[in-house]
């Protein structure tokens, strides 16, 4: 596992968080 894609799977996961805020 990378931690470039675990970072932009948080990323990804708190933009659309904001988003639904």
């Amino acid at each position: 596992m990378t931690l470039n894609q675990y970072s932009i799977g948080y990323e990804r996961a708190t933009r659309n968080n904001h988003r639904k805020c």
